[in-house]
C-alpha cells in the first residue's frame, strides 16, 4: 500500500505545479491584454480651452504632439472644454471671421474622418460665458495698471476672469473623468484654442524635465528629482511671467494651475504689487504654491498664436519669438508670418494659410 499512497502523492504534486503553471499563463496573458487596453494605459489629459470660432484648425496639434505623445505610450483624454458663441477678444480694433468649426459635432465629425485611434479619447464640455464677475475699480486697476481707460480694462478683466472660470469648470471635469474612468492622470497639457504648430514639440526634453510625482498641494516632496520641473511652458509670449497660452504640467501643479487662478483673485490678490498682465498673475499664483516652472525656447515649442482675420490669416505676437538664430525663423520671417496682427505697418499683408487642418 505504500507504493500507491507514493503515486497519489506524486500525481497530486503533478497536478499541483500543472496547475500553477496554468495559472501563471492566464496571468501572464491577462496581464498581454490589460496592456493593450488603451483604458488601462498612463493617461495624459490633454486639455484645449477657448472659444470654438478661434479654433482655426487641428490638423497641426494632432500632427506635433497628440501623436507624438501616443509614441511614449501614452493614452490621451482630448478635452475640449469651449465657449459655443461667437468669438470674442479684448482687443476689439479688428474684425475677425470664425474658425472652421461651429459646434462640437463638427469637431468630432473631423476626428472620424482623420484622427480616429484607439488611444485617443474625445470629450467635449461647453461654457457659459454669460458669467458676470464682481468687480470695482480697486481691483481692476490693480489687476492691469496699462493705462489704456477704464472701459477698455473693465472688459479685459471680465474677460480673463472668464478664462480663469473656465479652467476651474476645465479641473471639476478633469476630476469627473478621473472618477469616471478609474484613474489618476498623469500628466496634464493646456493650450489656447487659437495655437498653431510649426514644427513638433520636443516631447522627449519636455517628459524627461516633469517631474512625475508632486503632491496635489504645495511643495514637491521628493528629493531625488528636484532639479525638474514641476511645470513647463513657452519663453516666448510670457511678458516677464509665466506664458498663458500652453503648459506642460504634473498632476499636483494642475490642481493649482486649473482651480486656483479664480479664487486667488478674490481671495488673496496682492493688491500692494503692480501685476500688469495676467501672465504675471499666473506666476504669482503658481510661486505661491511652490511649483517650479522650466520655460522652454521656440525650437522645443513650435507654437504661434493665430487670428482669422477677415483681411487673411495673421500672427499675433513679438517678433522675437522665435529668434533669428531659430531654425524655424525663416519659415516665420519668409512667405507667412509677415504679418502681424497688432502692427499697423504689416497689417495689410495678406498671408497665405500655414498647415491646413
Amino acid at each position: 500500500m505504500g507504493w500507491l499512497r507514493r503515486e497519489i502523492a506524486l500525481i497530486f504534486v503533478l497536478i499541483c505545479v500543472v496547475a500553477i503553471n496554468l495559472i501563471a499563463y492566464y496571468n501572464q496573458t491577462t496581464y498581454k491584454n490589460l496592456k493593450k487596453d488603451p483604458l488601462t494605459k498612463k493617461r495624459i489629459a490633454f486639455v484645449i480651452t477657448g472659444q470654438i470660432g478661434r479654433l482655426r484648425e487641428l490638423h497641426t496639434k494632432l500632427e506635433y504632439i497628440v501623436y507624438p505623445i501616443l509614441e511614449y505610450n501614452y493614452g490621451v483624454d482630448l478635452i475640449f472644454k469651449l465657449d459655443l458663441g461667437p468669438p470674442l477678444y479684448v482687443n476689439g480694433k479688428y474684425s475677425y471671421t470664425e474658425g472652421e468649426f461651429s459646434t462640437f459635432i463638427d469637431i468630432k465629425n473631423y476626428f472620424e474622418r482623420n484622427a480616429n485611434h484607439p488611444d485617443i479619447r474625445l470629450y467635449f464640455d461647453s461654457y457659459n460665458r454669460n458669467h458676470v464677475f464682481m468687480r470695482n475699480e480697486e481691483k481692476i486697476l490693480a489687476y492691469d495698471k496699462t493705462h489704456k481707460g477704464k472701459k477698455f480694462l473693465e472688459n479685459r478683466f471680465q474677460l480673463h476672469m472668464s478664462l480663469y472660470m473656465m479652467l476651474r469648470e476645465s479641473y471639476e471635469y478633469i476630476m469627473h473623468l478621473e472618477k469616471l474612468n478609474g484613474l489618476d492622470y498623469e500628466l496634464v497639457f493646456r493650450i489656447r484654442e487659437d495655437l498653431e504648430f510649426l514644427g513638433p514639440v520636443n516631447l522627449r526634453k519636455i517628459l524627461k524635465n516633469i517631474r512625475k510625482k508632486t503632491t496635489r498641494f504645495g511643495v514637491n516632496q521628493h528629493k531625488d528629482d528636484m532639479k525638474k520641473y514641476d511645470y513647463i511652458s513657452l519663453k516666448c509670449y510670457s511678458y516677464g511671467g509665466v506664458n498663458d497660452k500652453i503648459a506642460f504640467m504634473n498632476r499636483g501643479t494642475a490642481e493649482v494651475y486649473f482651480s486656483k487662478l479664480f479664487e486667488s483673485m478674490y481671495v488673496d490678490y496682492p493688491q500692494e504689487q503692480s501685476i500688469p498682465n495676467p501672465e504675471n498673475y499666473l506666476r504669482h499664483v503658481l510661486d505661491s504654491h511652490g511649483f517650479r516652472g522650466g520655460k522652454f525656447n521656440f525650437d522645443d515649442i513650435p507654437v504661434l498664436v493665430v487670428r482669422n482675420r477677415i483681411e487673411g490669416h495673421c500672427f499675433h505676437g513679438s517678433k522675437s519669438c522665435p529668434k533669428s538664430n531659430s531654425k524655424y525663423y525663416q519659415m516665420y520671417t519668409e512667405g507667412w508670418c509677415l504679418n502681424y496682427c497688432n502692427k499697423s505697418d504689416l497689417g495689410n499683408t495678406v498671408i497665405r494659410s500655414t498647415i491646413v487642418g
